[in-house]
């Protein structure tokens, strides 16, 4: 069953469902499936004989997996006027109609939402996404439609807006929770995920470009 097929399945046990208690023992337990911070980069690779679009679909579900569950420890301690920014250097307008795949910068109407609104609502439209058999079959029989491909590109942005708004506004209540260690282990992730299958354009990592130096230096 390729691995995707295997994500599915779990998929609704998975992903917290808003209002449920969550918890730093439930990150740590998705965190292991991430193979340690030593080996992200090797975790991130298509494995020989692995069905591609089910690999690469695999990986996005990981990855909104965890902004899902770090959301939903942290989501409480944000501020309702906070904005949905990652510091001074970048601002996450929110598209009206999230399903327009270039709407984040353009072709659509843009609002200005706070972070406390903005982000469940984006977690709300991946998990939909991620859920529809149309577009991310389960069945090895049924063929990805191409439109996935770019879809896998949207939620990988959105979901990398969102760690840099973390990053920059809820580092210190993620120590005060103790999850520092996940939150790093979960963006080291999504970082070579992204870099491997070449998801983001090179202005996304602008706002993270201290962290992403010094995790490649740790690297060497």
């Amino acid at each position: 069953m390729p691995s995707w097929a295997f994500g599915r399945a779990n998929h609704k046990t998975a992903v917290i469902a808003r209002g449920n208690a969550a918890g730093p023992a439930q990150l740590l337990n998705l965190s292991a499936s991430l193979g340690g911070t030593g080996h992200t980069r090797e975790a991130v690779r298509r494995p020989p004989g692995e069905d591609a679009d089910s690999w690469v679909a695999s990986q996005t579900l990981l990855v909104f997996q965890h902004v899902d569950l770090l959301w939903e420890l942290l989501g409480d301690g944000c501020a309702p006027e906070l904005p949905m920014t990652a510091g001074s250097s970048a601002e996450y307008l929110f598209p009206r109609d999230l399903a327009l795949e270039a709407s984040d910068d353009g072709g659509g109407e843009l609002l200005r939402l706070p972070a406390a609104e903005y982000i469940p609502s984006v977690l709300k439209w991946a998990s939909a996404l991620l859920s529809d058999e149309a577009l991310f079959p389960t069945s090895p029989e049924t063929r990805f439609p191409k439109k996935s491909a770019q879809l896998i590109k949207t939620i990988t942005r959105r979901m990398f807006r969102i760690f840099a708004h973390i990053f920059h506004h809820h580092w210190t209540r993620a120590e005060e929770l103790g999850i520092l260690a996940h939150l790093n282990t979960s963006f080291r992730h999504v970082l070579f995920f992204a870099e491997e299958f070449e998801l983001l354009a090179a202005k996304e990592f602008e706002p993270l470009k201290e962290v992403i130096e010094q995790i490649k230096a740790d690297e060497q």
